[in-house]
């Protein structure tokens, strides 16, 4: 699709849709290691992304839409995730299940 913004200049619009990418709004992102984060999004889906593989390693689907990401826990590794309707799912970052 091309947007024309002006007569100097034309934006081109790309539709980029991919399974290693979210597919709506991303509503948190968590720092895991030096190598590893995670993200969540209203899609449904924690998408755990890779530095070594220059995307995503891993996603976990949910059966609602995540609002919030917050790690928690004494030790820092327990990943919590915001659901609607007051739901929400822990993730055990030590262990990843």
């Amino acid at each position: 699709m091309e947007k024309e913004i002006s007569n100097d200049f034309t934006v081109m619009e790309r539709e980029f849709k991919s399974d290693r990418t979210h597919r709506d709004k991303v509503t948190g992102i968590v720092y895991i290691n030096e190598n590893e984060f995670l993200t969540s999004s209203l899609d449904m889906s924690l998408k755990l992304w890779d530095k070594y593989l220059q995307g995503t390693a891993y996603t976990f689907e949910t059966h609602e839409p995540l609002h919030s990401l917050a790690v928690t826990g004494e030790r820092g590794d327990i990943l919590v995730g915001g659901l609607g309707q007051g739901n929400f799912v822990v993730y055990g970052l030590a262990s990843k299940n």
